[in-house]
C-alpha cells in the first residue's frame, strides 16, 4: 500500500471510529436535571449572600443592588457541553451581548460547574419552572459567605 494509501486508509478509521463513538454517546439517557437544564431559558430572579456575623445570619438582597441592564439577562445551557450567557434587550455598556462558559453536572449531577476564566462549582436544585444555584466562598476576611442565585425559566 502506498504511503497516500495508507494515509486515506487510516483517516477512513478515523472517521468511523468518532462516528460510532458518537453514536455511542448519543444513545446514553441524559438525567432529569440535564434535560431540564437544557429545556429552560433562565432569568436570575433573586441573588442573596448570607454570612454569619456576631452569631447570627445576616443576608444581604444582591439583586436589589444590581443594574437594570444586568436584570435580563439569560443563561441558555446547550446539549454541547456551552452555556450562553445572553445581556437581553437591555444591553449593559461596557458588556458583550453574548459570553459562553463550558459546562457539566458532577455529583449524581447535584452540582454545576460553569467553566470560564473564573471557573465556579455551584450546588444544584432545578425544576420545570425554577432554578436555585448555591454557592459557598469565603470573604476578604476568610469568613464562609452563602450565595444564592435563584432563577425562572422563562421559556
Amino acid at each position: 500500500m502506498t504511503r497516500s494509501g495508507l494515509l486515506v486508509a487510516l483517516g477512513f478509521l478515523l472517521l468511523v471510529g468518532a462516528c460510532n463513538k458518537k453514536n455511542k454517546d448519543d444513545s446514553t439517557p441524559k438525567s432529569a436535571q440535564r434535560v431540564l437544564l437544557e429545556n429552560g431559558k433562565w432569568r436570575l430572579t433573586a441573588y442573596t449572600a448570607t454570612l454569619n456575623y456576631s452569631g447570627a445570619d445576616s443576608t444581604i438582597d444582591l439583586y436589589a443592588t444590581m443594574s437594570e441592564c444586568d436584570k435580563d439577562d439569560f443563561l441558555l445551557f446547550g446539549a454541547n457541553g456551552q452555556a450562553t450567557m445572553d445581556e437581553g434587550a437591555n444591553k449593559c455598556a461596557n458588556d458583550a451581548q453574548i459570553e459562553t462558559a463550558g459546562w457539566v453536572l458532577l455529583n449524581n449531577d447535584t452540582k454545576l460547574v460553569l467553566a470560564d476564566n473564573n471557573p465556579d462549582t455551584m450546588s444544584l436544585e432545578i425544576s420545570a419552572t425554577q432554578m436555585k444555584l448555591t454557592q459557598v466562598k469565603p470573604n476578604s476576611s476568610g469568613v464562609p459567605v452563602t450565595y444564592i442565585n435563584t432563577f425562572a425559566n422563562i421559556k
